[in-house]
Protein backbone atom coordinates (compact mmCIF):
# COMPACT_ATOMS: atom_id res chain seq x y z
CA UNK A 1 0.00 0.00 0.00
CA UNK A 2 1.74 3.16 -1.09
CA UNK A 3 2.59 5.71 1.77
CA UNK A 4 0.46 8.52 2.42
CA UNK A 5 1.71 11.90 1.46
CA UNK A 6 1.40 13.40 4.90
CA UNK A 7 2.31 17.15 6.29
CA UNK A 8 3.65 17.81 9.91
CA UNK A 9 0.63 18.48 12.81
CA UNK A 10 1.15 21.59 14.50
CA UNK A 11 3.03 21.35 17.78
CA UNK A 12 3.31 23.83 20.38
CA UNK A 13 6.55 24.97 22.46
CA UNK A 14 5.63 21.76 24.75
CA UNK A 15 5.89 18.71 22.72
CA UNK A 16 9.03 17.17 22.70
CA UNK A 17 11.96 17.06 19.94
CA UNK A 18 10.64 15.07 16.53
CA UNK A 19 12.85 13.08 14.67
CA UNK A 20 13.29 13.51 10.50
CA UNK A 21 11.82 10.73 9.26
CA UNK A 22 12.57 8.24 6.21
CA UNK A 23 9.49 7.52 4.31
CA UNK A 24 10.79 4.45 3.45
CA UNK A 25 11.76 2.74 6.23
CA UNK A 26 13.03 -0.97 6.41
CA UNK A 27 12.07 -4.24 5.85
CA UNK A 28 8.07 -4.95 7.51
CA UNK A 29 7.78 -6.41 10.75
CA UNK A 30 6.40 -10.11 10.38
CA UNK A 31 3.11 -10.51 12.22
CA UNK A 32 1.22 -13.35 10.64
CA UNK A 33 0.41 -15.72 12.99
CA UNK A 34 0.38 -13.03 15.70
CA UNK A 35 -2.78 -13.95 17.46
CA UNK A 36 -1.25 -17.43 17.91
CA UNK A 37 1.81 -16.49 19.42
CA UNK A 38 -0.32 -14.04 22.05
CA UNK A 39 -0.76 -17.68 23.71
CA UNK A 40 2.88 -18.58 24.14
CA UNK A 41 4.01 -15.37 24.83
CA UNK A 42 1.72 -12.65 26.82
CA UNK A 43 2.78 -15.18 29.86
CA UNK A 44 6.35 -14.26 29.14
CA UNK A 45 5.61 -10.55 28.76
CA UNK A 46 3.91 -10.53 32.20
CA UNK A 47 6.81 -12.17 34.06
CA UNK A 48 9.00 -9.61 32.42
CA UNK A 49 7.01 -6.50 33.37
CA UNK A 50 5.96 -8.28 36.71
CA UNK A 51 8.24 -5.52 38.45
CA UNK A 52 7.61 -5.17 41.88
CA UNK A 53 5.20 -2.70 43.90
CA UNK A 54 6.23 0.98 44.44
CA UNK A 55 6.84 -0.25 48.26
CA UNK A 56 8.64 -3.63 46.95
CA UNK A 57 10.75 -1.60 44.91
CA UNK A 58 12.00 0.47 47.59
CA UNK A 59 12.95 -2.02 50.40
CA UNK A 60 15.00 -3.94 47.43
CA UNK A 61 16.22 -1.26 45.71
CA UNK A 62 17.36 -0.10 48.98
CA UNK A 63 18.95 -3.59 49.78
CA UNK A 64 20.41 -3.65 46.86
CA UNK A 65 22.52 -0.73 47.29
CA UNK A 66 23.63 -1.50 50.80
CA UNK A 67 27.59 -2.35 51.37
CA UNK A 68 28.95 -5.75 51.27
CA UNK A 69 28.91 -7.09 54.68
CA UNK A 70 32.44 -6.71 56.56
CA UNK A 71 34.64 -10.35 56.90
CA UNK A 72 34.37 -9.66 60.96
CA UNK A 73 31.32 -9.76 63.04
CA UNK A 74 29.81 -6.20 62.88
CA UNK A 75 29.88 -6.21 66.58
CA UNK A 76 32.10 -3.63 68.00
CA UNK A 77 35.40 -4.10 68.54
CA UNK A 78 36.77 -4.49 72.13
CA UNK A 79 39.38 -2.17 73.14
CA UNK A 80 42.23 -4.23 75.51
CA UNK A 81 40.43 -5.47 78.59
CA UNK A 82 42.53 -3.53 81.62
CA UNK A 83 43.31 -5.76 84.63
CA UNK A 84 40.53 -6.52 86.47
CA UNK A 85 40.25 -5.43 90.29
CA UNK A 86 40.88 -8.68 92.95
CA UNK A 87 38.26 -10.70 93.49
CA UNK A 88 36.74 -9.60 97.57
CA UNK A 89 38.08 -12.82 98.23
CA UNK A 90 41.54 -12.83 97.29
CA UNK A 91 43.98 -11.32 99.28
CA UNK A 92 44.97 -7.57 97.64
CA UNK A 93 48.13 -7.52 95.50
CA UNK A 94 50.64 -4.43 95.79
CA UNK A 95 49.93 -4.48 91.79
CA UNK A 96 48.64 -1.24 90.83
CA UNK A 97 45.52 -0.60 88.56
CA UNK A 98 46.01 1.41 85.66
CA UNK A 99 45.52 5.18 84.88
CA UNK A 100 42.02 4.26 83.16
CA UNK A 101 40.71 1.80 85.60
CA UNK A 102 38.77 4.25 87.44
CA UNK A 103 36.68 5.49 84.08
CA UNK A 104 36.61 1.88 83.01
CA UNK A 105 32.74 0.46 83.33
CA UNK A 106 33.37 -3.25 82.46
CA UNK A 107 28.99 -3.94 81.47
CA UNK A 108 29.40 -1.06 78.99
CA UNK A 109 33.02 -1.46 77.66
CA UNK A 110 31.21 -2.38 74.16
CA UNK A 111 28.71 0.18 73.96
CA UNK A 112 28.11 1.91 70.64
CA UNK A 113 27.30 5.07 72.46
CA UNK A 114 30.36 5.86 73.92
CA UNK A 115 32.92 6.72 71.06
CA UNK A 116 36.13 6.72 71.76
CA UNK A 117 37.05 10.48 70.73
CA UNK A 118 35.74 11.49 74.42
CA UNK A 119 38.10 8.75 76.25
CA UNK A 120 41.65 9.50 76.87
CA UNK A 121 43.72 8.64 74.32
CA UNK A 122 46.65 5.61 75.15
CA UNK A 123 49.94 5.06 73.19
CA UNK A 124 50.08 1.67 73.26
CA UNK A 125 46.58 1.26 72.22
CA UNK A 126 45.51 0.56 68.63
CA UNK A 127 42.83 2.95 67.43
CA UNK A 128 40.01 1.23 65.70
CA UNK A 129 37.04 2.59 63.99
CA UNK A 130 33.77 0.86 65.29
CA UNK A 131 31.45 0.22 62.38
CA UNK A 132 29.06 1.92 64.83
CA UNK A 133 26.28 3.84 62.67
CA UNK A 134 27.51 7.62 63.23
CA UNK A 135 30.71 6.53 61.21
CA UNK A 136 28.72 5.18 58.55
CA UNK A 137 27.45 6.92 55.70
CA UNK A 138 23.54 6.93 54.53
CA UNK A 139 22.69 3.87 52.59
CA UNK A 140 21.17 6.42 49.84
CA UNK A 141 24.48 8.58 49.32
CA UNK A 142 24.97 6.98 46.15
CA UNK A 143 21.46 5.91 44.89
CA UNK A 144 20.27 7.65 42.09
CA UNK A 145 18.17 10.66 43.08
CA UNK A 146 15.15 12.82 41.29
CA UNK A 147 14.74 15.64 43.19
CA UNK A 148 12.06 18.17 42.47
CA UNK A 149 9.59 17.92 39.65
CA UNK A 150 9.58 16.89 36.10
CA UNK A 151 9.42 20.22 34.71
CA UNK A 152 9.61 23.96 36.07
CA UNK A 153 6.39 25.88 36.22
CA UNK A 154 4.35 22.78 36.97
CA UNK A 155 1.71 22.85 40.25
CA UNK A 156 3.42 20.89 43.30
CA UNK A 157 0.35 18.77 44.96
CA UNK A 158 2.67 18.96 48.15
CA UNK A 159 2.61 22.31 48.03
CA UNK A 160 -0.91 23.90 45.78
CA UNK A 161 0.47 27.67 46.19
CA UNK A 162 3.41 27.34 45.58
CA UNK A 163 4.92 26.33 41.33
CA UNK A 164 7.63 24.11 41.42
CA UNK A 165 10.69 24.93 40.34
CA UNK A 166 11.93 22.26 38.12
CA UNK A 167 13.91 19.10 39.06
CA UNK A 168 17.33 17.57 38.89
CA UNK A 169 19.06 13.79 38.68
CA UNK A 170 21.88 13.20 41.44
CA UNK A 171 23.81 9.77 40.71
CA UNK A 172 22.19 9.08 37.79
CA UNK A 173 22.17 5.45 36.06
CA UNK A 174 22.87 4.97 32.56
CA UNK A 175 21.38 3.42 29.78
CA UNK A 176 23.54 0.51 27.74
CA UNK A 177 24.30 2.33 24.60
CA UNK A 178 25.38 -1.71 23.59
CA UNK A 179 22.06 -2.95 24.52
CA UNK A 180 20.78 -5.40 21.83
CA UNK A 181 17.04 -5.12 22.54
CA UNK A 182 17.27 -1.40 22.33
CA UNK A 183 18.62 1.37 20.67
CA UNK A 184 19.15 4.97 22.17
CA UNK A 185 18.63 6.96 18.78
CA UNK A 186 20.90 10.08 19.51
CA UNK A 187 23.63 8.77 21.78
CA UNK A 188 25.82 12.20 21.18
CA UNK A 189 23.06 14.10 22.93
CA UNK A 190 24.19 12.27 26.10
CA UNK A 191 20.43 12.13 27.52
CA UNK A 192 20.60 8.89 28.16
CA UNK A 193 20.28 9.33 32.07
CA UNK A 194 17.98 8.51 34.65
CA UNK A 195 16.80 7.04 38.26
CA UNK A 196 17.32 3.42 38.43
CA UNK A 197 13.75 2.60 38.27
CA UNK A 198 13.45 4.33 34.98
CA UNK A 199 16.95 2.69 33.94
CA UNK A 200 15.17 -1.15 35.02
CA UNK A 201 12.12 -0.25 33.14
CA UNK A 202 13.52 0.66 29.37
CA UNK A 203 15.48 -2.71 30.08
CA UNK A 204 12.07 -4.54 30.55
CA UNK A 205 9.79 -3.28 28.26
CA UNK A 206 12.44 -3.77 25.11
CA UNK A 207 12.61 -7.58 26.47
CA UNK A 208 8.73 -7.20 26.87
CA UNK A 209 8.79 -6.26 23.46
CA UNK A 210 11.34 -9.10 22.05
CA UNK A 211 9.15 -11.50 23.41
CA UNK A 212 6.36 -10.31 21.16
CA UNK A 213 8.38 -9.15 18.30
CA UNK A 214 11.63 -11.56 18.13
CA UNK A 215 14.32 -8.89 16.41
CA UNK A 216 12.62 -5.67 17.00
CA UNK A 217 14.86 -3.02 19.02
CA UNK A 218 12.99 -0.41 20.76
CA UNK A 219 13.75 2.74 19.85
CA UNK A 220 14.97 5.25 22.96
CA UNK A 221 14.89 8.64 22.49
CA UNK A 222 15.65 11.20 25.43
CA UNK A 223 15.53 10.56 29.42
CA UNK A 224 17.91 12.85 31.28
CA UNK A 225 21.48 14.67 31.00
CA UNK A 226 23.46 13.32 33.94
CA UNK A 227 22.82 16.17 36.29
CA UNK A 228 18.80 16.07 35.18
CA UNK A 229 17.59 19.87 34.87
CA UNK A 230 16.40 21.54 31.34
CA UNK A 231 18.18 20.48 28.15
CA UNK A 232 17.24 20.71 24.45
CA UNK A 233 13.77 21.73 23.57
CA UNK A 234 12.31 19.23 25.96
CA UNK A 235 9.60 20.90 28.81
CA UNK A 236 10.06 18.66 30.77
CA UNK A 237 12.91 15.51 31.07
CA UNK A 238 14.31 17.15 34.32
CA UNK A 239 14.66 14.34 36.94
CA UNK A 240 15.32 10.92 35.25
CA UNK A 241 11.45 10.06 35.32
CA UNK A 242 10.62 11.02 31.81
CA UNK A 243 11.23 8.63 28.64
CA UNK A 244 10.96 9.10 24.92
CA UNK A 245 9.78 5.99 22.82
CA UNK A 246 9.31 4.99 18.62
CA UNK A 247 5.42 3.25 18.78
CA UNK A 248 5.77 0.00 17.73
CA UNK A 249 5.25 -0.21 13.56
CA UNK A 250 5.63 -2.31 11.02
CA UNK A 251 8.08 -0.49 8.84
CA UNK A 252 10.56 0.63 11.98
CA UNK A 253 13.29 3.31 10.67
CA UNK A 254 16.63 2.25 12.51
CA UNK A 255 17.83 6.21 12.63
CA UNK A 256 14.47 7.93 13.81
CA UNK A 257 11.17 7.56 15.70
CA UNK A 258 8.07 6.77 12.34
CA UNK A 259 4.98 9.35 12.42
CA UNK A 260 1.82 7.33 12.83
CA UNK A 261 -0.91 10.02 12.68
CA UNK A 262 -2.02 10.62 8.79
CA UNK A 263 -3.06 13.80 7.76
CA UNK A 264 -6.21 13.60 7.98
CA UNK A 265 -5.71 13.64 11.64
CA UNK A 266 -6.65 9.84 12.72
CA UNK A 267 -4.32 7.04 14.23
CA UNK A 268 -2.64 5.31 10.73
CA UNK A 269 -3.38 1.97 11.30
CA UNK A 270 -1.46 0.81 8.25
CA UNK A 271 1.71 1.51 10.47
CA UNK A 272 1.47 1.11 13.86
CA UNK A 273 1.10 -2.28 14.78
CA UNK A 274 -1.67 -1.36 17.02
CA UNK A 275 -2.81 -4.86 18.84
CA UNK A 276 1.46 -5.10 20.28
CA UNK A 277 1.33 -1.76 21.02
CA UNK A 278 -1.82 -1.94 22.92
CA UNK A 279 -0.55 -4.99 24.98
CA UNK A 280 2.68 -2.91 25.68
CA UNK A 281 0.28 0.22 26.91
CA UNK A 282 -1.65 -2.17 29.10
CA UNK A 283 1.06 -4.08 31.05
CA UNK A 284 3.31 -0.43 31.31
CA UNK A 285 0.33 0.88 33.26
CA UNK A 286 -0.36 -2.54 35.69
CA UNK A 287 3.00 -2.28 37.08
CA UNK A 288 1.53 0.70 39.08
CA UNK A 289 5.08 2.80 38.58
CA UNK A 290 2.77 5.06 35.68
CA UNK A 291 2.05 8.49 36.10
CA UNK A 292 1.13 9.71 32.22
CA UNK A 293 2.11 8.09 29.34
CA UNK A 294 1.52 11.29 26.57
CA UNK A 295 0.53 10.63 23.44
CA UNK A 296 -1.55 12.68 20.61
CA UNK A 297 -5.10 13.32 20.61
CA UNK A 298 -5.79 11.03 17.45
CA UNK A 299 -3.61 8.20 18.76
CA UNK A 300 -5.99 8.49 22.36
CA UNK A 301 -8.79 8.07 20.09
CA UNK A 302 -7.58 5.60 17.71
CA UNK A 303 -7.08 3.70 21.37
CA UNK A 304 -10.42 4.34 22.75
CA UNK A 305 -12.14 2.90 19.94
CA UNK A 306 -9.80 -0.02 19.68
CA UNK A 307 -10.05 -0.98 23.48
CA UNK A 308 -14.65 -0.72 22.40
CA UNK A 309 -13.83 -3.38 19.59
CA UNK A 310 -12.03 -5.61 21.86
CA UNK A 311 -14.49 -5.33 24.71
CA UNK A 312 -12.38 -3.88 26.69
CA UNK A 313 -13.22 -0.30 27.55
CA UNK A 314 -14.31 -0.78 31.00
CA UNK A 315 -12.03 -3.36 32.44
CA UNK A 316 -9.44 -0.82 31.01
CA UNK A 317 -10.19 2.23 32.50
CA UNK A 318 -7.30 2.86 34.28
CA UNK A 319 -4.51 2.25 31.02
CA UNK A 320 -7.12 4.84 29.15
CA UNK A 321 -6.79 7.02 32.24
CA UNK A 322 -3.50 6.92 32.07
CA UNK A 323 -3.32 7.32 28.45
CA UNK A 324 -3.12 11.03 28.32
CA UNK A 325 -3.33 13.53 25.47
CA UNK A 326 -1.65 16.28 24.05
CA UNK A 327 -0.08 18.32 21.31
CA UNK A 328 2.19 16.36 19.13
CA UNK A 329 3.93 13.01 20.03
CA UNK A 330 2.92 11.35 16.31
CA UNK A 331 6.00 10.21 16.34
CA UNK A 332 6.54 8.59 20.06
CA UNK A 333 4.83 8.09 23.25
CA UNK A 334 6.62 10.08 26.29
CA UNK A 335 6.76 7.74 30.29
CA UNK A 336 6.52 9.28 33.21
CA UNK A 337 6.80 7.35 36.12
CA UNK A 338 6.22 7.85 39.29
CA UNK A 339 8.64 9.23 42.03
CA UNK A 340 9.96 5.68 43.53
CA UNK A 341 8.97 5.42 46.95
CA UNK A 342 12.34 5.18 48.87
CA UNK A 343 14.18 7.56 51.32
CA UNK A 344 16.60 8.26 48.13
CA UNK A 345 14.21 9.96 46.19
CA UNK A 346 12.69 11.53 49.08
CA UNK A 347 12.70 14.90 47.37
CA UNK A 348 11.20 14.05 44.31
CA UNK A 349 7.57 15.40 43.54
CA UNK A 350 4.87 13.59 41.15
CA UNK A 351 2.61 15.40 39.30
CA UNK A 352 -1.32 15.65 40.20
CA UNK A 353 -3.09 12.29 39.26
CA UNK A 354 -5.18 12.63 35.94
CA UNK A 355 -8.71 13.01 36.35
CA UNK A 356 -10.29 9.39 37.08
CA UNK A 357 -11.74 8.82 33.80
CA UNK A 358 -11.62 7.05 30.40
CA UNK A 359 -10.93 10.83 28.98
CA UNK A 360 -12.13 9.21 25.38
Amino acid sequence: IPETVETPLVQNKDDEEEFSEDSHGEDEIDVSGRDGRYVGFVDQVDALFRLQTPKEWAQSAVSATQAPPPTQSPTVIQSPAPAQPPAPTQPPTPQPPPAAATNVIPDRVQEPSAPSLSAPSSPTATQTPSPSEPLTLPETIFRPQAIGCYAAKIQDPKNPRKPCLGGSLMNAASLDLQAPHYQVLKPQDKAYFGTDLMILFVDRLAKAIRALLPEYRLQVGDIAVQNGGKFGPHRSHHNGLDGDFGYLVKRPNSSSFVKVVTQQGALDTRKILLHEQWLIFKKVVATGHTSRILVNKAIKTGFCAHAKNTGEFESEKETLRRLYKVSGHIKHWHLRLKCPQDPANARCRDELAPPDKHDC
